[in-house]
């Protein structure tokens, strides 16, 4: 049976094993490819990215070839040549050079009106000025626009007959001109400048964006300024960013006052036809997704790591149910061959000292019990707390109860029916033979020596039935209490004594209480009147609030008196318990914060305060916390009306 026994635990324990590692395996084969998944998804995003950046750049770069074809356009304009012609001519404005003008004013307006992108107009300004620096023509799209003047001729360009494209900071705002050197009869006369609108410009950006909000696009006009970006950015790195290859993808970190360093992606793609770059700056979790691939690898593993516990600590349960069935076929086989040998021995002792029988009957009666409590600990489903205490119950017991088997009292009954055969064989002279025969007298004292031994041996026997004894009374009380507060099914309120609840519950904490060297004061007040509810799950809070403080007191690093008081108290129509502790104490601005579900200073799921507040307030009553402050020890303050 006990070979039997070992094969089916020692098979499970096996298949155990195998399983856990095919779960191990598989859940390692999830995480890399999850992972590698995740950097594939990654990097596809970049690449993403810089293709619409291009895509971007290149349709400013197709948008500033349009403004320069219709500057070229409108330098070949015969309006202008008309004007120049007349003036050759040697006509004045007052005879006919005027008239010239206006039909350049209108071929400015109407290209103006003409150019729109939405409801911007392309050309906020388009001005005309000769070689002497005199503005011949100058049109606006609004009055009042762009009406500062510059130093023309700075910007004169007659050896370059391409039209160009520049930026210029002026007053603290950004300009992008287009301008065209003008030839009549191969001579240079003058320069067309044009003024783009840059919220035009910008608002072609975002169309292309496809979504992108403004913050993710920059415009750098690569000036020698610094900070020649628009819209202006506030951190950053225009350095790194200029230093950057075409469509090289780059990162950077950004301390912002709100949500901390920041990590931060750049790429820049030059404008063709034009000296400036188009910028993307953009969150590292909004470019790429908002889970960095080892973040999510960690939490995988974690997860896996979890799962695997769990298998473990199934496994680790299911073991210690089959030691446990293991240990009680153990007691019947040696309890069967106890009796065995116990009538075997029937016959030989029927003429030894009463002591020796009843103390027999003692051991058969403890025996008795050890299996009657061996059984109702397999079949009753203990909680946590409730297995903890009974298990430091059961390690002596189970230490004593080995002390017992291996004992010397078999060795003592077999010598003493040896001594016994010996004298029964002498019979017809055994007055001679034990007071005059060495031998006899020999062994006459021999079996005196043997009875003290086994009265020895009954007293060594007595102290390990009491020590089991008091272990064994010790588990029914906890047993009893644990089924006292079991749930019914109805679970229908009934008038409870809060003292006695609360005793109960000190009762089952006594250990964990002892092992820390806790000091527990006790003040109940008498004649509390009872209160209307259910019994099990107050039992349930209070036990929650037990552990609560003396979990605060495992967290004090300094060496004082570990103490816990249990108050109950009645006052006008409340009945009351506060329980307070001498542990790490709480900040008061996290005093009703800890009652939120989720909410823990423990690592825990922060479910158990949650679940208390909420019993508490079902039942007419209030749940708070009390504390100085950290380090200054809390109290939890329980009251019911009545």
């Amino acid at each position: 049976m006990k070979e039997w026994i070992k094969k089916n635990i020692t098979g499970k324990k096996v298949f155990a094993v195998i399983m856990g590692s095919v779960l191990v395996i598989f859940l390692s084969f999830l995480l890399i490819i999850n992972y590698k998944s995740q950097v594939r998804l990654q990097e596809t995003a970049l690449v993403r990215l810089v293709h619409f950046l291009d895509t971007q750049a290149n349709a400013a770069g197709y948008f500033y070839l349009e403004r320069k074809t219709d500057l070229k356009n409108i330098s070949k304009a015969r309006e202008i040549s008309i004007f120049f012609e007349n003036k050759a001519l040697g006509m004045s404005m007052a005879y006919g050079l005027k008239t010239s003008l206006i039909q350049i004013d209108r071929l400015f307006d109407s290209l103006i009106e003409e150019r729109k992108i939405g409801k911007f107009n392309i050309y906020e300004r388009i001005v005309f000025v000769d070689t002497e620096n005199n503005l011949i023509s100058d049109r606006r799209a609004e009055p009042g626009i762009h009406a500062g003047s510059l130093p023309w001729k700075d910007f004169f360009a007659s050896n370059r007959p391409e039209p160009e494209v520049i930026a210029l900071r002026q007053d603290g705002h950004f300009d992008i001109l287009v301008k065209v050197p003008f030839f009549f009869k191969w001579e240079f006369k003058g320069q067309i400048f044009a003024w783009i609108n840059l919220e035009a410009f910008f608002d072609l950006q975002m169309k292309k964006g496809e979504g992108m909000t403004q913050k993710h696009i920059f415009i750098d006009f690569g000036l020698a300024d610094g900070a020649s970006f628009y819209p202006e950015p506030e951190q950053l790195p225009v350095d790194r960013i200029r230093k950057a290859g075409p469509g090289e993808v780059f990162e950077f970190v950004l301390s912002e006052p709100e949500s901390g360093a920041t990590g931060y992606l750049a790429v820049r793609i030059p404008v063709p036809e034009t000296s400036f770059s188009i910028v993307t700056v953009m969150p590292v979790s909004e470019a790429a997704g908002y889970s960095n691939p080892n973040h999510l690898l960690m939490a995988m593993i974690i997860l896996a790591a979890f799962v695997t516990g769990a298998a473990f600590l199934l496994w680790t349960m299911n073991a210690r149910e089959l030691v446990l069935k293991t240990r009680l076929d153990e007691e019947n086989i040696r309890k069967t061959e106890i009796e065995r040998k116990n009538i075997e021995l029937a016959h030989y002792r029927e003429n030894l000292e009463l002591l020796v029988k009843e103390r027999t009957k003692e051991l058969e009666q403890a025996q008795k019990e050890l299996l009657h409590k061996a059984v109702e600990a397999g079949r009753a489903q203990f909680s946590a707390m409730i297995l903890h205490n009974i298990g430091n119950a059961i390690t002596p017991v189970s230490v004593n109860t080995e002390m017992l088997r291996k004992n010397g009292g078999d060795k003592i009954l077999q010598l003493l029916f040896q001594a016994y055969d010996d004298l029964a064989g002498h019979r017809n002279d055994l007055t001679y033979y034990v007071t005059t025969d060495p031998r006899g007298m020999e062994v006459a004292a021999y079996m005196g020596s043997l009875i003290k031994s086994l009265d020895g041996h009954r007293k060594k026997t007595d102290a390990m039935v009491q020590a089991i004894s008091a272990g064994i009374d010790y588990v029914a009380e906890i047993l009893s209490l644990q089924r006292a507060y079991a749930p019914d099914r109805a679970e229908m309120k009934e008038r409870v004594d809060l003292n006695r609840v609360v005793e109960d519950a000190l009762k089952i904490q006594e250990n964990s209480i002892l092992k820390r060297n806790i000091c527990l004061e006790k003040i109940f007040a008498s004649g509390l009147p009872h209160i209307l509810i259910e019994k099990n799950k107050l039992m349930q809070v209070i036990i929650n609030l037990i552990k609560n403080s003396f979990d605060a007191i495992d967290g004090v690093d300094e060496r004082r008196e570990n103490k816990i008081k249990v108050l109950t108290y009645v006052m006008e129509n409340r009945v009351g318990l506060k329980i307070s502790d001498t542990g790490i104490g709480i900040e008061k601005d996290k005093l009703k914060e800890i009652f939120e579900f989720g909410v823990s200073t423990k690592g825990s799921s922060g479910f158990g305060l949650y679940y208390c507040k909420d019993f508490v307030a079902a039942n007419n009553g209030t749940l708070e916390l009390e504390s100085p402050g950290p380090g200054k020890g809390a109290a939890a303050v329980m009251e019911f009306l009545l």
